[in-house]
């Protein structure tokens, strides 16, 4: 009696929170911030093979995130976010709020775009997270969220490799720098 009554709580908690089923989320592999508000969130979710695009708006990164989890047939998950690409009109400010508010993750690697925005780098790029992947698997050096925090509170400024797109795929392009002073504005 006493096996089967763990049996019936263990199934009862594997259903994820407030009974919603796992298979009614979509894990957001890749997330794009653009503005410094209002704040543009630009989701990567799904399987390479089935992946699907999300934007949307709000008033900063936090009330962005609320919304985009609204978005779709499915709930989208941003809490094991891969990476976090940063347009150019993102402020440091929005990625201070992402880690203090720590939907993504702490170990999401920070990648700048080249020019425009995070949305027209993940809409124009094949796979944007397995190529992402990829190029962190080749030993591009992107920094963690914590790393790139860390660095901000400490030394003022943290770098970060910059991406544009080539034919096509996310490619390095060289390397950016981000400063605190931005974040603390």
């Amino acid at each position: 009696m006493k096996k089967a009554l763990y049996l019936a709580l263990s199934l009862l908690f594997l259903t994820g929170c407030g009974g919603r089923e796992l298979s009614n989320v979509s894990l957001v592999r890749t997330l794009g911030i653009d503005g410094p508000g209002p704040v543009a969130v630009t989701a990567v979710a799904g399987t390479e093979e089935e992946r699907a695009l999300f934007c949307c708006e709000g008033e900063n990164i936090i009330a962005a995130q609320a919304v985009l989890e609204t978005l779709g047939t499915e709930r989208l998950a941003v809490t094991h976010v891969g990476q976090v690409v940063l347009g150019e009109t993102a402020s440091a400010k929005t990625m201070w709020e992402e880690i203090v508010h720590r939907d993504s993750g702490y170990g999401a690697t920070v990648w700048l775009t080249e020019e425009g925005s995070a949305y027209d780098l993940l809409a124009g790029g094949d796979d944007p997270a397995g190529r992402l992947k990829h190029l962190e698997e080749s030993g591009v050096a992107a920094p963690s969220l914590l790393e790139a925090v860390s660095a901000l509170a400490r030394d003022g400024r943290v770098s970060v490799p910059v991406i544009g797109l080539r034919d096509g795929a996310i490619q390095v392009t060289g390397t950016g720098e981000i400063r605190a002073e931005e974040a603390l504005q």
